[in-house]
């Protein structure tokens, strides 16, 4: 009998000393390509979230060239393009190292099974699993996700209960809706008159949020908003532009925290429908704001 590791075998009936050797350098080499792989994984999620907030931005950039019935452009189409396919190259390339990470941690775990066969339960001087690969394999594996998974089977008033337990009841509105369960903004996303950028101090918010809705298979919908005051730059040729920005960066923040790209659309309403009458100060900072929608379905499927 033997495990299989990258480069050898350990031969299970050797001798003590020489199964404690070959055992080392079996757990030496699948801790060192589990590490490896595990940050080039890191670095793929990083640019995959920057490769979908530019893919998001174009897109939209692209549908609001169409409204308006002008051509887009030959560079836009193309850039969404040549974006779609290093989405399409780096997620694939994820899921082929993550496959890769899954069965060297199970080597290591058999490894480890034979390990303490041999020599028993009680901690070795000789035999320490590396805490980070020690963590992936006590990881509990998620559980299957059936195609009838039903947030009424769930109780509707468990996800009310889950949305205080996470103090989301502070942020969102709970409503029954027909087919799901809606969840409207109370406090808004606010920025800066010009700014894009999402403040740090909404992350427990938005993480929450993230925590929340991706279990359920919820839909998100991000809508961005300005003020009445008229903007015109490189990065922001109009207000709907700056909009359409701050809703993506809203996006991005909730994706950061795993919310899947795909559960996500992002509205641009520009200076239109503000929330707010553009009558006053305070009133034009509350219209500086993305608005945050979320459906939950009754039946989510896989």
């Amino acid at each position: 009998m033997y495990f299989c590791g990258p480069v050898f075998a350990v031969p299970v009936a050797d001798s003590p000393e020489k199964f404690r050797i070959l055992a080392l350098e079996e757990k030496r080499i699948l801790e060192r390509a589990i590490r490896d792989y595990d940050a080039r994984v890191l670095e793929l999620e990083r640019d995959l979230l920057e490769l979908n907030q530019q893919q998001e931005w174009s897109t939209l950039r692209k549908e609001r060239i169409q409204d308006q019935k002008d051509m887009t452009p030959y560079e836009l189409g193309k850039h969404i393009e040549h974006n779609a396919t290093k989405i399409n190259a780096a997620s694939k390339e994820k899921e082929r190292l993550e496959a890769l990470i899954a069965r060297h941690v199970e080597q290591l775990e058999m490894l480890n099974g034979e390990v303490k066969k041999r020599f028993g339960d009680k901690p070795l001087d000789w035999w320490t699993l590396d805490p980070g690969v020690a963590a992936m394999m006590t990881q509990e594996k998620p559980a299957p996700v059936t195609h009838h998974t039903s947030a009424k089977a769930a109780d509707k008033k468990d996800l009310g209960q889950q949305l205080r337990e996470k103090g989301l009841d502070e942020w969102l509105k709970f409503q029954e809706e027909k087919g799901g369960t809606l969840l409207k903004s109370i406090k808004p996303i606010l920025f800066a008159s010009g700014k894009t950028e999402v403040q740090p101090g909404y992350d427990p918010f938005l993480k929450n949020l993230a925590e929340f809705v991706t279990p359920l298979y919820g839909r998100i919908q991000l809508e961005g908003y300005t003020d009445s005051s008229r903007i015109k730059t490189k990065d922001f040729p109009s207000n709907w532009e700056l909009a359409a920005k701050r809703a993506s960066s809203v996006a991005g923040r909730l994706m950061s925290f795993g919310v899947p790209a795909s559960t996500i659309t992002v509205i641009s309403r520009g200076s239109g429908g503000a929330p707010m009458p553009n009558d006053s100060t305070t009133n034009r900072a509350l219209n500086r704001q993305v608005d945050i929608t979320v459906f939950v379905p009754d039946v989510m499927e896989k």
